[in-house]
């Protein structure tokens, strides 16, 4: 056990813990691809300038990602009574040893039985994970979601922590000032519960999200795995400049914003192209 374990006085328990670690190396590294097969649609000119992108959409039909996260690990002081040991089960009857407390246990371990030669640290992996995504725009504000948090990728590693594999896929309704998503998941904690699919809902009501991963352990007198989160942000409303006569000069600039014209005379007409404009043309 660590040199914190503090066994003879609990009033001082909280005072004797310490920062006992290394400093540690950890990254993640991923990317996201998105396929817009109708990318020009989403372009637009306007004051003299072409190929600008309308921010107030999403251009993609399909979206891709993947990233590993939390790779790398943090060194650890082992204890100074943190030992390997040798013992001939064959020689000793441990049932037969006076063990009443933590130490009894210590002195028993350390003159009874032999060390072995070991490092003085042991590394705690980071949570590594997989995450994989896939958003698939069904039709204008209709999409579908399929995610996939893949855990434990070391099973057999025992200094370790670790989530639990989440994969989920969900419906949505997804709107400038209004979103609902239903996502049903499969997680590998719930599944040893015998309760392997999880039904939620998320309402965005503006800056206001509010949902739950698992609907039903609201209701349930086994609370387990239920949860419950909300979300407060403060967006950046995206749109293109308003131009009302639609002749691409913006009603920022247009000196004459009830009637079609050109950028060369701030948006005023000259119908008849000869760079001189309709109220000065004779």
């Amino acid at each position: 056990h660590s040199d914190n374990f503090n066994f003879t006085n609990t009033a001082d328990v909280n005072s004797i813990y310490k920062f006992a670690s290394y400093p540690g190396f950890g990254f993640d590294i991923g990317g996201v691809y998105e396929w817009r097969p109708d990318w020009e649609s989403h372009k637009y000119e306007m004051d003299d300038e072409e190929g600008l992108w309308r921010k107030d959409h999403n251009k993609y039909k399909v979206k891709a990602s993947l990233a590993v996260t939390d790779i790398g690990g943090i060194r650890f002081k082992k204890g100074s009574l943190s030992n390997d040991f040798t013992a001939n089960v064959n020689a000793w009857n441990v049932s037969s040893l006076d063990i009443t407390g933590v130490n009894d246990f210590d002195s028993t371990m350390t003159n009874v039985f032999g060390h072995k030669a070991s490092e003085t640290t042991f590394k705690m992996a980071l949570p590594t994970a997989i995450n994989a995504q896939l958003d698939y725009n069904i039709w204008k504000p209709f999409y579908i979601n399929l995610t996939a948090n893949i855990a434990n990728l070391t099973p057999n590693r025992e200094s370790k922590v670790h989530d639990f594999t989440n994969i989920s896929i969900a419906p949505r309704f997804d709107h400038k000032w209004f979103g609902l998503t239903l996502p049903f998941s499969y997680n590998t904690l719930a599944a040893k519960r015998n309760q392997p699919i999880m039904f939620g809902t998320m309402v965005r009501l503006g800056p206001l999200v509010v949902g739950s991963n698992n609907m039903p352990g609201l209701f349930s007198s086994d609370v387990y795995g239920a949860n419950l989160y909300f979300l407060l942000k403060i967006p950046i409303p995206y749109g293109r400049p308003h131009d009302r006569d639609k002749d691409k000069v913006s009603d920022k600039k247009d000196v004459c914003k009830e009637v079609p014209g050109v950028w060369e005379f701030m948006g005023c007409p000259d119908r008849d192209g000869d760079h001189i404009p309709d109220k000065d043309d004779k």
